[in-house]
């Protein structure tokens, strides 16, 4: 086969030096750390002054001489390294010694983001990850690339992946011509072809932030700990709560980071998620990968109607995202009711009921016995005496939703019949004394916990087999929308009522 092989940027090869450096820094940041917990910095000093001038030149040499041997290996390591697109799928080629050639065909691909690092936006570089249904041993990472390069470089690989789904011949095109005429279109604009429906506003995330759990013991410990060194005898006591709001406040900061600036939007292929301060990130959703749904409300967020949204993709192996499965999932970081349930319909293609719009208003704002959710008994207040009345399952012809109303923040979550993968009950000895059960559905590689505890024994079970019959019907259907169908369904509509930017969000027009 005659492959036709394309090269990484030249900038690639300073990866290598700037790891280098990053552990020089970060093994010196190490040592004078452990002189100043011994208490030892005349020590350190003294060190310094007996190694005199030349001896710190020969280190600085030696540092200039390690750069070059890493700047050289990292060159010959670009030349050997390569990528091709073919009819079969997508080549990797790479090592010097030991070559290694790596395929990913077509119709494994799920998805295909842009990261794009501090020194890679500097350059305005950035890196394809492809995830793939195999999960982490098949992702595929190529970079780095020029934006132009990526953005056009994403828009093949989606479309080539969903010809090849759909059985259509696989056309590779000329996607450097693309990225010449696309050009580096990259940060608050969108690609052609693509439409906004969400944007996060500065002051509503930072807002958000601030009226957070986390935000709110940390100042509580912040508290405490100015009055236990002013008071007590000792200040040592102290310590353990200024490192609960130093947590606190580092992961203020990477919220903050990972969550700037974030965009949604609608592209040919899905929904298209961008966000970040210091490193950028692209993420494309396929509507037709998305397993479940969940919509929650922080205690802090209900003066404000502000909710979250975040779903669980099919096959995403989301555990692999740095331990914060939750984070890669959001879509919707802080949005109003509007927001949350535009996104809900572009995700959604059928509900199943009569009345979209009241059976939402009950998801959102029911409470007790409603027209489609069976609630939880008075038994439930036992256990959570806060939240019962709003704690509720609806089965409708398409989904299941499950209403959660707990007091530290309430949740509704939706799962597609055909897509769960079993059912489980479970019953603690408190829970049988008093005739409840919980029920889950279980998913594949869910970040979402798709559970409904502590409702009546007798009817959980009645919807056990219910939901169990409603699944098995909805997968001999097999009516899942396709990518086609959503555009069909979705794209059309956008064109016909755009949307309005404001400060904090994008709100819907009049017309909706």
């Amino acid at each position: 086969m005659n492959l036709q092989w394309h090269r990484f940027s030249k900038y690639s090869m300073l990866r290598g030096v700037i790891q280098l450096f990053s552990f020089v820094v970060a093994m010196i940041a190490i040592v004078v750390k452990q002189f100043f917990e011994d208490d030892s910095l005349d020590d350190m000093r003294h060190i310094m002054m007996r190694l005199g001038v030349v001896v710190l030149w020969w280190i600085l040499a030696g540092l200039a001489v390690a750069s070059v041997i890493t700047t050289i290996a990292a060159a010959i390591n670009w030349r050997c390294t390569a990528f091709a697109l073919a009819g079969d799928g997508i080549h990797l080629r790479s090592g010097v010694l030991i070559k290694k050639h790596r395929q990913l065909k077509w119709d494994r691909i799920q998805s295909v983001d842009v990261t794009q690092g501090v020194v890679a936006r500097i350059f305005k570089q950035g890196t394809l990850a492809i995830d793939s249904a195999g999960g982490s041993s098949e992702k595929m990472s190529l970079g780095l690339l020029s934006l132009a390069e990526c953005n056009a470089l994403r828009g093949s690989m989606m479309e080539i992946s969903a010809a090849a789904r759909a059985g259509q011949p696989v056309i590779v095109p000329d996607w450097q011509e693309r990225a010449l005429l696309e050009g580096a279109s990259w940060g608050v604009a969108a690609e052609a072809g693509e439409k906004a429906v969400y944007r996060l506003g500065t002051a509503r995330m930072i807002a958000a932030r601030i009226a957070s759990a986390s935000t709110a013991w940390g100042l509580v410990s912040l508290i405490v700990a100015i009055v236990l060194t002013v008071t007590a005898p000792s200040g040592a006591i102290a310590i353990p709560l200024f490192f609960i709001v130093a947590g606190a406040l580092w992961g203020a900061i990477k919220d903050l980071a990972r969550w700037w600036g974030t965009r949604v939007f609608l592209a040919p292929n899905g929904l298209r998620v961008r966000s970040g301060l210091v490193t950028t990130f692209a993420q494309t959703i396929p509507p037709g990968r998305v397993h479940a749904i969940e919509v929650f409300q922080p205690v802090l967020w209900r003066r404000f109607g502000w909710w979250k949204l975040r779903v669980m993709i099919a096959s995403s192996d989301l555990s692999d995202a740095k331990g914060t499965p939750e984070s890669d999932s959001v879509v919707i970081p802080v949005g109003t009711r509007a927001d949350v349930e535009r996104m809900m319909w572009v995700l959604i293609p059928d509900l199943g009921v009569k009345s979209p719009s009241a059976f939402l208003e009950e998801s959102f704002g029911g409470a007790g016995q409603t027209e489609h959710f069976r609630p939880a008994p008075r038994a439930s207040r036992f256990f959570d005496p806060f939240g019962w009345r709003r704690n509720a399952i609806a089965l409708t012809a398409t989904v299941a939703v499950l209403r959660w109303g707990g007091f530290w923040r309430r949740s509704v979550r939706v799962v597609w019949h055909e897509h769960f993968q079993s059912l489980q009950l479970t019953q603690g000895p408190l829970q049988r004394c008093l005739g409840l059960a919980s029920m889950s559905l279980c998913m594949v590689g869910s970040a979402i916990t798709v559970r409904q505890q502590n409702m009546d024994e007798c009817e959980i079970r009645e919807l056990m087999w219910d939901e169990c019959s409603r699944g098995r019907i909805r997968r001999a259907e097999a009516e899942s929308e396709s990518l086609e169908a959503w555009r069909g369904r979705v794209l059309p509509f956008l064109e016909e009522a755009p949307w309005k930017e404001e400060d904090c969000g994008i709100a819907t027009t009049a017309s909706e």
